[in-house]
């Protein structure tokens, strides 16, 4: 089985573990949808379907994703959520680069995951040794704002690193010295903070 089709697999209960995780954290008077393996053009426009809003014209660039979430607030307001899904002994800059280039791309996606699946082979830090040494010496871009030279517009965007243990639930990886999402509470506050619009 190919990388790709082992992470693919366990697409599904990533999800449903995503969505417990974020619905103990969120409360009452939030709604949770998600789409996956599609490009995200496709995803984003399966989450408005099912959230019941438009996506009112909005681009969203043809990419080959993995995860997306879309979670509506109580008055009508949306965030979006993006997780790129990696199998390996560990994470590397290489996939971390990989997720910010696609939350660059995609402007009205405001927090990205990377997420590792460990098959209990991964023991001490999911990530390789040089990408665990940027964060430790504070080095690592988890918080952004990008700015389009061209328009002048501006987009920001934050960024999380996890781990899924197959039977054992997600970790998250400390990136708060880098401003990085490191828990669910901090991500629910990230999306309840970047709504994207009462699309």
């Amino acid at each position: 089985m190919s990388d790709e089709q082992f992470e693919i697999k366990y697409y599904p209960e990533i999800c449903i573990l995503i969505s417990k995780y974020l619905m103990d954290v969120l409360g009452d008077g939030y709604e949770l949808v998600y789409s996956m393996n599609k490009s995200l053009s496709t995803m984003m426009s399966e989450i408005h379907t099912q959230l019941g809003v438009s996506c009112g014209g909005t681009y969203f660039p043809a990419l080959k994703t993995d995860i997306a979430f879309g979670i509506k607030g109580p008055r009508g307001d949306v965030a979006l959520l993006l997780i790129e899904v990696k199998r390996g002994k560990t994470l590397g800059l290489m996939n971390f680069s990989q997720l910010v280039g696609y939350l660059q791309v995609a402007k009205h996606i405001k927090v990205g995951l990377l997420l590792l699946v460990n098959e209990g082979a991964v023991k001490g830090s999911p990530l390789s040794s040089d990408f665990r040494s940027i964060i430790e010496v504070e080095q690592l871009p988890a918080d952004w704002q990008v700015m389009n030279r061209r328009s002048g517009d501006t987009h920001d965007f934050k960024t999380g690193i996890c781990m899924y243990t197959l039977s054992n639930g997600i970790d998250w990886v400390d990136s708060d010295n880098c401003l990085g999402i490191s828990s669910w509470e901090a991500l629910k506050n990230c999306l309840t903070w970047t709504v994207v619009s009462k699309l």
